[in-house]
């Protein structure tokens, strides 16, 4: 890791990506990647340039701000719903990536030509190699069909007898394998469920688990806050069914239940050290409205207040 680590650091130097702007231009390195993915793709909804990139949503609205103001970037109601928005780039958006890819252009050719001796042939094998490795561990697999078929073969359906004792079983595992959080959030989340238990018969509450042919693969569960909000509980995805897409089908399913079941909006709470969780409640229209050290697990983390309103 630590090799990892001075490898970014250096090459970080070398390519002078750091500062107040992207290869001395007017933009931010996070300016400049949304510029670059509009070039690439051409116009893409919010939610999935904001899924692509990794952006949260405040953080994306002050930055597609700036952009606006700018002139780079235009963003326009899609006609087919009217709840998305569609980023395209203005001509001077345009031109402002065709100029930054010539910056960078240029500034690999002098990189380049500065090194001594076979050093141009030995660095630009080795990042060949790097890339290659790293796009065939870390290229996801295919999305899975919203309704539960595609290439993870995951369905998703009602919550039934005995899935309570998997879902606090799983996340006492996993939690304590990939975080290291042991008893107290254990005891955390079997109070959550029993709660789930406790309140079964409420029209209000629901939930739904993911199932492939090896069994159960993820979970998600709807509950009653108070009259007008709903809370989304304990979201969990195995680590084969991960990279398919089933963690958002489960967020969708229970965004998709709130609505007509009257709740106004629907709120949950997850740790910021839980980053493939937070990417998937940003990507469906969560926003992040506190960080605080109280109530997190990780003594080096924070817990997060995530909401969402729910638009008739």
């Amino acid at each position: 890791m630590a090799g990892v680590r001075a490898f970014t650091r250096t090459w970080t130097a070398a390519a002078a990506l750091l500062g107040e702007s992207y290869l001395d231009s007017s933009l931010t390195v996070a300016e400049a990647r949304v510029v670059y993915e509009l070039a690439r793709s051409g116009p893409a909804p919010l939610v999935e340039l904001r899924r692509r990139i990794g952006l949260d949503a405040g953080y994306a609205t002050r930055l597609l701000g700036r952009l606006s103001v700018g002139g780079l970037v235009e963003r326009r109601t899609d006609p087919g719903d009217a709840r998305r928005q569609i980023l395209t780039l203005t001509p001077a958006g345009l031109g402002s990536a065709r100029d930054l890819d010539a910056r960078a252009a240029a500034g690999v050719s002098d990189l380049l030509d500065a090194l001594p001796g076979d050093g141009r042939d030995r660095l630009t094998g080795a990042l060949a190699t790097a890339r290659a490795v790293l796009e065939t561990t870390l290229t996801p697999a295919p999305r899975a069909d919203p309704e539960g078929g595609g290439p993870s073969s995951a369905t998703v359906r009602p919550v039934a007898a005995g899935d309570l004792g998997w879902v606090l079983e799983r996340h006492a595992v996993l939690y304590q394998r990939e975080f290291g959080w042991g008893a107290d959030f254990e005891a955390s989340v079997a109070g959550i469920v029993a709660g789930l238990a406790a309140d079964v018969g409420d029209p209000g509450q629901r939930g739904w688990i993911g199932e492939g042919p090896t069994g159960r693969l993820g979970s998600v569960f709807c509950s009653r806050e108070d009259r007008a909000t709903a809370r989304l509980r304990l979201l969990l995805v195995e680590p084969a069914a991960r990279g398919t897409g089933l963690g958002r089908t489960l967020v969708d399913r229970c965004v998709a239940f709130a609505g007509p079941a009257g709740y106004e909006r629907i709120v949950l709470t997850t740790q910021d050290a839980c980053i493939a969780a937070r990417r998937i409640y940003g990507a469906a229209g969560f926003e992040r409205v506190r960080s605080t050290r109280d109530g997190s697990y990780d003594p080096t983390g924070n817990a997060e207040d995530w909401t969402l309103t729910i638009r008739s």
